[in-house]
């Protein structure tokens, strides 16, 4: 999701202080199959609004398997770390991303 948020420009690594902070409120992980230290994998990650939150899925593949599946879900916060609804260039972004599918199998 750093990635992501990196991509659409919500994150600029030259300025800290530039990323919305968004609290995580809950993580699901399958893992569905060992990796081993060292592998490279590829993940690919989608999002979207749902009301005030953010939702976030992501796909670990080592080569075309499919290893792990997970979802975390986020709600954004003002700098004194008090829930805010998401800021309108963050919605903007959402309503443009495509969600392919919901890619987690039984969670």
């Amino acid at each position: 999701r750093v990635a992501w948020a990196h991509f659409h420009g919500i994150l600029d690594y030259q300025k800290p202080g530039s990323a919305h902070q968004l609290a995580v409120l809950g993580t699901q992980v399958r893992h569905l199959k060992p990796l081993k230290f060292g592998d490279s994998v590829r993940i690919q990650v989608q999002a979207q609004r749902k009301g005030v939150r953010i939702i976030f899925e992501y796909r670990i593949l080592l080569g075309e398997i499919l290893v792990v599946e997970a979802r975390t879900e986020h709600a954004a916060l003002n700098t004194d770390l008090k829930p805010i609804r998401l800021p309108s260039a963050m919605q903007t972004i959402l309503e443009k991303e495509q969600w392919i599918e919901t890619w987690l199998l039984n969670l």
